[in-house]
């Protein structure tokens, strides 16, 4: 996974061209849990987890993931 170069606060562009923002969720320790197990099979870090997502290259069925074919 390429990571993206940091500056003071202020990330380059990364893979997706535009910077990212820092964001506070409030979720339960069993979602904390979830997330990062799910993280951890598919080889990312829990932002990258929640990006991949948001973004639809990955799906979640039935509590498991799998990678889109086409991102969208």
């Amino acid at each position: 996974m390429k990571r993206t170069k940091l500056y003071g606060n202020r990330a380059e562009r990364g893979q997706y061209g535009e910077t990212k923002s820092r964001v506070t969720l409030t979720v339960t320790q069993s979602a904390i849990d979830l997330l990062d197990q799910m993280a951890k099979d598919v080889d990312l870090n829990r932002s990258e987890l929640v990006e991949q997502i948001a973004r639809g290259m990955l799906e979640i069925k039935g509590g498991k993931l799998s990678r889109q074919q086409a991102a969208k």
